[in-house]
């Protein structure tokens, strides 16, 4: 039994303070008394999803055969028990719950509750022992309508936008965040509660000894219930909620008659149901809930993996897999609590040795290595009193023995796949007559529809023409639609970029491997509440991160702000998001990041020039939103005077790329004449980019930075342009590599800007090649090893065809007696001489131009034996 963290304690009741032995003694008679079947009812206070609280509950209800179970669940959940008893029902499973807003925007999210069923939850023992039984089953709590309109209502007076945030109808945070918990925390030298729940209850979990397990749980809830200011108990609609499980346990008692009643309710309202002096004087009248309101609910599938996050270290307990494995052994075999720990460390750390084989991240750990890992695991469970090791003690051992040389900032593959395999990836079943929540259902309607393979959950590959064929495109938006939605139902392999202005050319299909999983299906019911709708549920997704970007201060992100655009055009839904727009617009004013709004506009031409596929050729904001961004980069053009030499190189790139997106336009707009507005097919006129007010602009800058990082980008489109000569390209780019007290990259910005804005320049003009070569030629060894990394990544930009072209002209222009052939394939004995003669040339060139140590670094020089 758990000791109180002072020895003295407030009596919840009458206010005045107890001494320890008074403590002990109220605390010793109420859990007497919890399992003494006063008045027929016996009491099993619980932990939501604890094994140790479902082994227990199943001892008791074989040995007490009630007439009547009551369990703390939403009473509106009654006409699901059938599909949860259902012979194809397998935990993990979960009753989504939803309840629509009143609200008259279609796209305004509703409320959602979920109710998750682990196969270790004393919930889900109750209702087999039930069904097994005979015995009648009351649920107890407040219908999940009254609960969710509660919540609703409390976010609204709040002032607080809807959010997808799903309430999780079965909670123990009063429990693991009480100020006795904490206390408890503290006393034991415990990480978290979990650890001393472990401690306390879990390592029983064998012993058999239902009435003294059911009765410690319950001094422990009682005193973090004591430690709960009423205040809390009010306002989180706890008040209500135990009324009604009052009443439902009256009636249940009233038809049992002078047989049994197990009463299976959270460790926390037990208090409330056995002891008047429990309830809070507070009037039910204080929770304001819509008690007619109702709610949609739902059996689905659920994943292990989910059933973790969403209950966790505040809800449930942790690492579900490991627990649902105890709770398994324990039940099936009988075996000891020490020898059910001991087994199941063993074959976690087999499993975790075969898991790291398969993933090839790490190599697995050695058998001595583990053989370690179980003594060591061992080991702490005995120093911490414990029969055998638990969740902490594996996680411990782990740490301790198979860690070898990791630094543990950079994340342990070890440690992340024994967490992977403790959660668990296991998916539940629930049969066929369950039905759907509707986002659900119109999400599987609609791949069957486009001819996705939904039943069979193997990986499958799938190429869509969505040029040509509408049927594709319809399933391109469908794929990108389920991406937007995180569900993780398909991953693009290969298709067009709609983010560069070009993407549309090389690539003509896309290609998307797929697999309808259960855990897209978890998805999908989590999204419930956004809608019934894929379009809603992108709605909602699209605006809940337009909200975020604007409560993290990144409201002016325009490039954050296209990408959702690309998503909701991708996915079809951009009619719909009316919010995106505007919001793009407001960033595109406010953006003073010159290189980034300029990345912007790149994406946004992309989506003008995809917009056919994209099916937004009479989408009339697209027009607009170009020509907004491309006046606030022009804005923008004299403030790069000022720009930090941090931002030069990037602001150089975008220069460059501002100039080729205004020539391409400039050249639509030749073509499709003067008009505007739409044209003659009726789809929408190119937008109108002014050249001539960017050619002042960088006419201005030109002459504000003579030199500089900035010099070559403005020389090279000054001289494409007409209005600079090559000789001044030739100059900007000899001063970069002649300001010696700069670093290297600093000194090859300016080649690197006129190359971003022609990569042929360097072959075509004789006064830039002859500015590099002259330089190159001039630098000692140790002046061009320092700069040859940012050589490198100057001429990168060169594709392969260019980089032969350019060896070739080398190669005459230095006067090789042969041009540099590097062709391999089919030599003779005459090939082999040339090539050996051309090999002795350009050993003589390299020695002539002061890199003999290069060619003879490494040959040892004959010696004559």
């Amino acid at each position: 039994m758990s000791q109180a963290p002072s020895s003295q304690e407030t009596d919840a009741a009458s206010g005045r303070q107890e001494n320890a032995d008074e403590l002990r003694q109220r605390l010793q008679a109420y859990g007497e008394r919890l399992v003494a079947g006063v008045d027929g009812v016996f009491h099993f206070p619980i932990r939501h999803h604890s094994p140790a609280c479902a082994l227990h509950l199943k001892y008791a209800l074989e040995e007490l055969k009630p007439a009547a179970i009551v369990v703390e669940m939403p009473a509106d959940f009654e006409p699901l028990v059938p599909l949860l008893l259902h012979p194809e029902t397998e935990p993990p499973a979960a009753i989504v719950s939803v309840m629509d807003r009143d609200s008259q925007d279609r796209f305004t999210p509703a409320v959602v509750g979920y109710w998750p069923i682990s196969a270790s939850a004393p919930e889900w023992v109750a209702l087999k022992a039930a069904a097994e039984t005979g015995a009648t089953l009351h649920l107890a709590d407040l219908p999940s309508g009254t609960r969710l309109a509660s919540q609703g209502d409390a976010e609204e007076d709040n002032g607080e936008t809807p959010r997808l945030a799903p309430r999780v109808l079965a909670d123990d945070q009063s429990i693991t965040y009480s100020d006795y918990a904490r206390g408890l925390v503290r006393r034991i030298g415990a990480r978290d509660y979990n650890e001393v729940w472990d401690r306390l209850f879990e390592a029983r979990l064998g012993d058999g000894d239902w009435r003294s397990f059911f009765a410690d749980v319950g001094r422990d809830c009682l005193l973090c219930r004591e430690t709960t200011s009423a205040r809390q108990i009010v306002e989180d609609g706890t008040i209500a909620r135990e009324k009604m499980m009052r009443s439902v346990l009256a009636k249940a008692k009233e038809k049992a008659g002078e047989r049994p009643v197990a009463a299976i309710f959270g460790g926390f309202h037990t208090p409330a149901l056995v002891d008047p002096s429990q309830r809070s004087k507070t009037t039910d009248d204080t929770l304001r809930t819509k008690t007619k309101s109702a709610a949609r609910s739902y059996v689905v599938r659920y994943t292990e993996a989910a059933l973790d996050r969403l209950n966790g270290y505040a809800s449930g307990m942790p690492s579900p897999r490991h627990y649902a494995r105890l709770f398994t052994m324990a039940e099936g075999d009988g075996l000891s609590s020490k020898d059910v720990a001991s087994r199941l460390a063993v074959e976690t750390f087999l499993d975790l040795s075969e898991a790291l084989r398969r993933k090839e991240t790490a190599l697995p750990p050695a058998l001595p290595s583990l053989r370690e890992a179980v003594r060591h695991a061992e080991a702490l469970a005995t120093l911490r009193d414990l029969p055998g090791p638990g969740r902490f003690e594996i996680l411990d051992a782990a740490r301790s023995c198979l860690l070898k040389d990791e630094d543990l900032i950079y994340g342990s593959p070890v440690l992340e796949t024994l967490h992977e395999l403790m959660t668990g990836s296991g998916v539940g079943t629930v049969p066929k007559e369950a039905g759907a929540p509707p986002l659900l259902a119109a999400a599987r309607k609609r791949a069957e529809a486009l001819r996705f393979t939904i039943e069979d959950p193997s990986v499958r590959t799938r190429e869509l023409d969505i040029h040509r064929k509408p049927r594709h495109r319809a399933a391109s938006r469908f794929a990108h639609a389920m991406a937007l939605l995180s569900t993780g139902f398909a991953t693009l392999k290969r298709g067009p970029d709609f983010s560069a202005a070009n993407g549309m050319k090389p690539i003509l299909f896309e290609v998307w491997s797929y697999a309808w999983l259960p855990s897209v299906e978890a998805r999908l019911a989590a999204l419930a509440a956004t809608g019934d709708t894929l379009e809603a549920a992108c709605v909602f997704v699209l605006r809940d991160a337009i909200t975020s970007l604007e409560d993290t201060g990144r409201g002016d992100d325009s490039e954050a702000a296209v990408f959702l655009l690309g998503d909701a055009a991708k996915a079809g839904v951009l009619s719909h998001a009316a919010d995106i727009v505007p919001h793009l617009t407001r960033a595109l004013t406010k953006d003073a990041e010159f290189s980034r709004l300029v990345r912007t506009l790149t994406r946004l031409e992309g989506l003008w020039r995809g917009r056919r596929v994209l099916g937004l050729e009479r989408t009339a904001a697209l027009g607009p939103l170009l020509e907004t961004a491309y006046r606030r980069a022009l804005d923008l053009i004299p403030m790069l005077a000022e720009a930090g030499e941090d931002a030069m190189a990037s602001n150089s790139r975008a220069l460059a790329d501002l100039y080729h997106l205004t020539e391409r336009f400039t050249i639509d707009a030749r073509t499709e004449g003067p008009s505007a507005g739409e044209n003659k097919s009726g789809a929408l006129a190119a937008p109108r980019l002014d050249p001539v007010v960017l050619e002042e602009r960088l006419r201005a800058l030109a002459a504000a930075v003579p030199g500089g990082p900035l010099s070559g980008v403005l020389a090279a489109i000054g001289y494409l342009s007409g209005w600079r000569s090559e000789r001044d390209v030739a100059d900007a780019i000899r001063q970069g590599f002649d300001a010696t007290t700069l670093s290297p990259d600093e000194r090859c910005g300016p080649f690197a800007g006129a190359l971003a804005v022609s990569s042929v320049l360097l072959r075509r003009s004789e006064e830039v090649l002859a500015v590099v070569d002259d330089f190159l030629a001039r630098s000692s060894e140790d002046a061009f090893v320092s700069i040859l990394p940012a050589l490198r990544k100057t001429l990168s930009v060169l594709n392969p065809d260019e980089v032969d072209a350019l060896a070739e002209q080398i190669a005459t222009l230095k006067s090789s007696s042969s041009p540099l052939d590097l062709e391999m394939n089919g030599l003779d004995e005459r090939e082999l001489l040339g090539n050996i003669e051309r090999a002795n040339a350009l050993t003589k060139l390299m020695e002539a131009r002061g890199l003999g140590n290069w060619v003879h670094a490494g040959i040892e020089p004959e010696t004559g034996k």
